[in-house]
């Protein structure tokens, strides 16, 4: 009984970590997007067509935090590299983060450092390649 016990535990805490902190889309879809959210620009990457891809623009004021993310399907057979950028000179204002491919999924936060609009990019495999497909968001927090 007590083993028993123990191995649902063991099960529970797994699907609890994985859910939390997993980096699987297991869905295989671009489940990233704004869904008609105002304060949100999103991306949609589709398989084969360019290197790089971009939001629309996005205003935000100084010091507004924002959340970017971006995830691939289990069609995209590489990482896609993502970052956020400010449209009156270019400037990266984040670091690059990591989605996975074949269902990664990845994100993180920021402040914006001076009033203006701002866009996120996405690259395939560091803008190597063509084989990525995905989605994703910058948002307003």
């Amino acid at each position: 009984m007590v083993k028993k016990m123990m191995i649902v535990a063991a099960t529970f805490l797994v699907i609890m970590g994985t859910s939390m902190f997993g980096t699987t889309n297991t869905a295989g879809a671009a489940i990233i997007s704004c869904s008609g959210n105002s304060r949100c620009v999103d991306i949609s990457m589709k398989y084969g067509v360019a290197q790089y891809w971009s939001t629309p623009k996005i205003y935000f004021s100084k010091g507004e935090e924002f959340k970017y993310d971006f995830g691939t399907t289990n069609k995209s057979l590489f990482h896609v590299a993502f970052a956020v950028f400010r449209l009156s000179d270019g400037k990266q204002i984040t670091p690059w983060s990591y989605a996975a491919g074949k269902g990664g999924i990845d994100y993180s936060y920021g402040d914006i450092p001076s009033t203006g609009y701002y866009y996120m990019m996405a690259a395939c495999k560091g803008g190597d390649d063509t084989r990525c497909e995905g989605g994703g968001t910058l948002k307003k927090w």
